[in-house]
């Protein structure tokens, strides 16, 4: 028995092979954040800013002042003094900058729950992606101090997670790297 197509038929087919091909080409792969990442960077405008504008200071005062004008700017005549204090201070918030990175760990669950540590504290919020590349966390209404945060994910694949805050007016991008698949 011999089976004729019509023309009807012939173009359903058609157009169902270029919608297949269609999708088939545009399929990217999709890597799920649903996993336990660890921060391994953070890049601040700000922040880098602050600490170079810290570090010129330290670099530059009492170049221009004598003893005298020392003691009075800044309670003591001898400056280096002055520079050690300083730099301890400096060099304690990047100590505290990178003890922070080291000790935070975002954990998403396929429920929506996520799990934030930062220094040893963690905190429990409900996740949703608002978009494609928009992640929304808010409070469960439980013990926790965070309020809502919105995160851009900047990169997701199967090593590495980036997304981008804004905390008091200032953007900051964190890298993590996973830890578990």
């Amino acid at each position: 028995m011999m089976y004729i197509i019509s023309h009807k038929h012939l173009s359903f087919f058609y157009l169902f092979t270029i919608l297949l091909l269609i999708a088939s080409c545009k399929h990217k792969p999709k890597y799920a954040i649903e996993k336990t990442w660890h921060a391994i960077a953070l890049e601040s405008k700000e922040m880098d800013s602050v600490l170079v504008q810290g570090q010129q200071f330290i670099d530059t005062v009492g170049t221009n002042t004598n003893a005298d004008q020392n003691l009075l700017l800044y309670g003591s005549k001898n400056i280096d003094s002055v520079k050690k204090v300083l730099q301890v201070q400096l060099d304690s918030i990047k100590i505290m900058k990178n003890a922070a990175l080291e000790s935070t760990i975002f954990r998403f669950r396929p429920d929506s729950v996520a799990y934030l540590s930062f220094s040893g504290r963690t905190d429990s919020m409900k996740w949703y992606k608002d978009t494609d590349s928009t992640i929304l966390l808010t409070p469960l209404g439980l013990t926790g101090t965070l309020d809502e945060i919105k995160m851009t994910i900047i990169q997701l694949n199967e090593k590495q997670l980036k997304l981008k805050f804004m905390e008091n007016g200032a953007s900051s991008i964190v890298t993590f790297a996973i830890i578990e698949k």
